[in-house]
């Protein structure tokens, strides 16, 4: 025994260095597993935010589409309002705006990044205000959208059960025309100026495209936008 102690006392260095080695070993591997699980679950979210960035620029441009059509009807919708009111003579170009100020929409956004975001985990984001803007931008700007996309479509249907006899058919789209504009005449257009519910469903049209396109389009566009802009950000961030 004496003799093992007396070993140990002329070699205690050579232990302890062998020691801090096997301990340093263990710790340097420790850390660089938390570093690799750490680096992997950034890659994660880096694919995902980068998912999630294509679908809302996808639904951006589609909704400045959307924007641009209803526009359009708008102005038809202006045109027609302008000849119910006035004293004008029928042109064969009304036909088209009639068509046109009843054309609708109907959005469907690409949001297959969020929804497998939303089972695996929101947590996968780790930047907390991130996820809450994603939350608004998916559940609620796209709900109140809906909502006035929905009322627009309901009115468009009524007009077009109540109003069909007044013209020589219900065509808002012609397929067989590169502008799908389709065109609807009016059976008497000095009957049509006189017909007072009409005026007011066209003018009721009118009111839901302006909600539409201020509250509905422009709005998810602006917060689209700026959700780009903060997850552009967020993938810097996590890069560095």
């Amino acid at each position: 025994m004496k003799k093992i102690l007396n070993h140990l006392r002329s070699d205690w260095y050579k232990y302890a260095l062998e020691l801090i080695v096997i301990t340093a070993g263990i710790l340097g591997a420790f850390a660089l597993n938390n570093w690799n699980e750490s680096r992997s679950i950034k890659i994660k979210e880096v694919n995902m935010l980068q998912e999630l960035a294509a679908g809302i620029a996808s639904d951006v441009a589609d909704m400045r589409v959307n924007f641009a059509f209803h526009q359009e009807a708008l102005n038809s919708q202006n045109v027609l309002i302008e000849w119910l009111a006035n004293d004008h003579d029928y042109t064969d170009s009304l036909a088209m705006h009639i068509s046109t100020s009843f054309r609708t929409t109907s959005f469907i956004s690409n949001d297959g990044a969020y929804e497998t975001m939303k089972s695996i985990g929101m947590d996968l984001i780790s930047n907390e205000h991130l996820r809450e803007e994603l939350v608004g931008y998916y559940d609620k700007s796209f709900e109140g959208y809906a909502a006035l996309e929905i009322y627009q479509d309901e009115l468009r249907m009524q007009i077009r059960e109540n109003f069909q006899t007044l013209f020589d058919q219900y065509q808002v789209y012609d397929i067989t025309k590169e502008s799908y504009k389709g065109a609807m005449k009016p059976n008497n257009p000095t009957s049509l100026k006189e017909n007072s519910v009409f005026s007011y469903w066209l003018n009721t049209q009118k009111e839901s495209t302006v909600w539409l396109t201020r509250l509905g389009i422009n709005q998810v566009i602006s917060n689209g936008e700026q959700l780009l802009e903060h997850i552009n950000e967020e993938i810097q961030t996590l890069e560095q």
